[in-house]
């Protein structure tokens, strides 16, 4: 990895996203970094009708060479009303139409900030969603809850949120495997979880709480319910309701 791109998922000069992802970038070491500016990319809202007509804006274009010329993404999405700002949303839809592919397959470290406790949450649900239909390669989602009370003159000042982050800008810029899950289809509508593994180097960070969650969703979007035979994962569930819907 030679070159990455940062950039916020808005257009505010007072952006903390963007404070947040140019302060993410300068934790890649021996990389050069471009920040990216959504004001620089500025077109008309996007329509199939004015496609048809009038092609792809230069703004488009140049946008997705920027995304063909980088090695990786950091990107740090600010939520409005639960979901992407307007401008960001705007770039995605003309991006997408110039590359449906528009991530590339290439490392994204995908982030989120809020003045709130929830940290952007909602709109990170959307995109770890959304952004693989566009072959994103997501090798860690962070979250930076109440940004005023943890962020000051340029950095993270909550030693465990930096930690974290350090731990997720390492996984971007190696790209190594930490952790698996693993399951079987019993049949048509069943699922069995069998297996799940954490590298011990990366425990204690939530991980394998997130590889279950992200099955249990896979079981849900594919109507499917679930056996499970890995003890961890039987432990889990016998600690929640929140999995009943796809339990055998």
């Amino acid at each position: 990895m030679k070159n990455i791109i940062a950039f916020a998922g808005s257009n505010s000069s007072t952006s903390i996203n963007k404070q947040l992802a140019t302060y993410a970038s300068q934790l890649v070491n021996n990389v050069s970094t471009t920040v990216l500016d959504l004001n620089d990319f500025e077109m008309p809202i996007y329509s199939s009708d004015r496609e048809q007509t009038q092609g792809f804006p230069e703004q488009a274009v140049e946008f997705v060479n920027h995304l063909k010329e980088a090695d990786g993404f950091i990107i740090s999405l600010a939520e409005h009303n639960g979901a992407y700002t307007s401008a960001f949303k705007n770039i995605f839809d003309w991006a997408s139409r110039v590359e449906q592919k528009t991530f590339l397959n290439k490392p994204l470290l995908l982030m989120a900030t809020s003045p709130g406790a929830r940290g952007g949450a909602s709109v990170l649900e959307l995109a770890s969603d959304r952004f693989p239909r566009h072959d994103a390669n997501i090798t860690g989602q962070f979250s930076l809850p109440s940004f005023y009370d943890n962020f000051s003159e340029g950095k993270i000042t909550n030693d465990t949120l930096n930690t974290e982050l350090l731990n997720k800008v390492k996984l971007f810029k190696d790209e190594k495997e930490i952790g698996e899950i693993a399951y079987a289809h019993v049949n048509d509508g069943c699922i069995d979880i069998h297996h799940t593994e954490i590298d011990p180097n990366y425990r204690g960070q939530n991980l394998g709480q997130q590889l279950i969650d992200a099955i249990a969703d896979y079981a849900r979007e594919n109507n499917l319910k679930a056996t499970v035979s890995c003890p961890y994962v039987a432990k889990v569930f016998g600690k929640t309701t929140q999995y009943d819907d796809i339990k055998v």
